[in-house]
This record gives C-alpha cells, sequence and structure tokens, in this order.
C-alpha cells in the first residue's frame, strides 16, 4: 500500500509550531512512533510534525503560511498508493514555491508541477529526471523529486528510520480542540 501522510518542517521551535498549528503533546517516545502524530526536532535545527492524515497539509495551509512569519516552513504530501508527492515552501507569510508530481495521471514529464522560485538545490535534479522518465517510462522517477527538496533544505525525509539520538524527543500530538465557549466567543482551547 504505501505512505499516505504529510509533514510539515519548520525552522522553529516545537512550542512555536504545536502553538500555531494548534496542537498539543500528550505525551513523548523515546522510538520513532508507527501510525501516531508527532512532532520532533532534529539534530540540525528543524522542527518535523508528522501527520497519518495526508490531506492534513492542504486544509491547514493558512496556519502554515501563518508559522511561516515565525521561520521558514516546508509542506509535504505523500502518497506513494497513487504515486504523487508534493512540496510547498512559505516564508514570512506566504507560499514561495510549489512541486507536485501527479503521478496517477501516469509517468509522463508534463505530471510536474512547478510554481513560484525553486531552490536552486533542485532545479537540475528535476530536469535530469525529465529526461530519464523520457528515456525510461516503465519507472516513476519524478514521484521523488518534491520529497527530495524537502529532504535538502531540513534534512528529513519521510521514508527514513530517525534514530532518537538525531532529535530531541518525539513528542504524540493530538490536535487542540474548540469547546463550545471558545467557539462562541471566537477564543481558542
Amino acid at each position: 500500500m504505501g505512505f499516505r501522510i504529510s509533514y510539515v518542517m519548520f525552522d522553529g521551535s516545537p512550542e512555536s509550531m504545536m502553538q500555531t498549528l494548534g496542537f498539543l503533546q500528550i505525551t513523548s517516545e523515546v522510538e520513532m512512533p508507527d501510525k501516531k502524530d508527532w512532532l520532533a526536532k532534529l539534530d540540525k535545527g528543524w522542527s518535523v510534525m508528522w501527520n497519518e492524515d495526508e490531506g492534513y497539509v492542504f486544509r491547514a495551509a493558512k496556519d502554515i503560511a501563518r508559522l511561516s512569519k515565525k521561520g521558514d516552513v516546508i509542506s509535504c504530501q505523500v502518497n506513494e498508493t497513487a504515486m504523487c508527492a508534493q512540496a510547498i515552501g512559505y516564508s514570512k507569510g506566504r507560499e514561495l514555491w510549489n512541486i507536485l508530481w501527479n503521478g496517477y495521471e501516469g509517468f509522463k514529464p508534463d505530471n510536474l508541477h512547478i510554481s513560484g522560485d525553486l531552490p536552486e538545490i533542485i532545479t537540475g535534479r528535476a530536469e535530469q529526471a525529465k529526461e530519464t522518465n523520457i528515456a525510461d517510462p516503465t519507472v516513476d522517477y519524478m514521484f521523488s523529486i518534491p520529497v527530495d527538496l524537502a529532504a535538502e533544505i531540513s534534512g528529513f525525509i519521510y521514508d527514513r528510520w530517525l534514530e532518537p539520538e538525531k532529535v530531541d524527543q518525539f513528542r504524540i500530538l493530538r490536535a487542540k480542540s474548540k469547546t463550545l465557549f471558545s467557539g462562541m466567543f471566537g477564543g481558542k482551547s
């Protein structure tokens, strides 16, 4: 089946990330959790929030953009079942770039959609993958381009195990819930 997840990487503190994105820490674990939403600060300085819901980053796009006022942010969505992957870079409250591989539509190089100004580290790689895909259309060389870009910047790639010494801790998260009163009076719980 494969991964069907989303994750957000933030060049800032886990506490700021939890507060802005509306999560609470319910416990912590030493080992990388499986099938749970979690947040950890990487040894390279970026905070990573893993969400088992692949659609989370789309629903939370406004909050993610708001978080980018405090530091650079990259959101990623991965669906290995349909071979789709997307990475979006944010800074100073706005989207800077967006790279989407829509493998669901087939292994056609035109299914790599790019908007904004991609960081230079990926531009040449995207062109090389397109050429390779044209030469050998039986393998999807394009799928990893969005997640490779995110990994190049943040140091995190979704399908690699994180050893405990590479993070401060794995915070297990739950979304803050709004109470009846907070909804009535516009506050947050």
